[in-house]
């Protein structure tokens, strides 16, 4: 599970990363992401539409997402929100597929933190 500090929860906190964010697609999900103040906590949300299906598959594939994130968490910078937006094509993916579609799509932002770090 993920723990509550990371969670994005509040509909207008997933408005706001829609609205003034960036997207990123692949073929299983489209990852929205926005920049927040400086030093704060990162946080993920994750969305699943009816048409992925019935209520069992949707929570299965979301705990899939969030346990692959778990093992993400320590690379990603602070002060971003983050929204998976999860597509039909994920309940294909096993679970090392899925982290490399994650990896690759915050691979833009795991490379700025690793620069960071090395300027310090």
């Amino acid at each position: 599970m993920l723990p509550k500090a990371y969670r994005l929860k509040e509909k207008r906190d997933f408005d706001s990363v829609y609205r003034r964010g960036e997207a990123t697609a692949c073929a299983a999900f489209v990852l929205y992401r926005r920049k927040r103040r400086p030093g704060s906590q990162t946080r993920v949300g994750f969305s699943v539409s009816k048409k992925v299906g019935k209520a069992v598959v949707r929570n299965r594939i979301r705990r899939r997402f969030r346990h692959a994130l778990r093992e993400l968490l320590p690379e990603l910078p602070a002060g971003r929100d983050y929204v998976f937006v999860v597509r039909r094509a994920a309940l294909q993916y096993d679970h090392n597929a899925l982290l490399a579609a994650m990896r690759r799509s915050l691979g833009c932002q795991l490379q700025q933190k690793k620069e960071e770090a090395r300027l310090r």
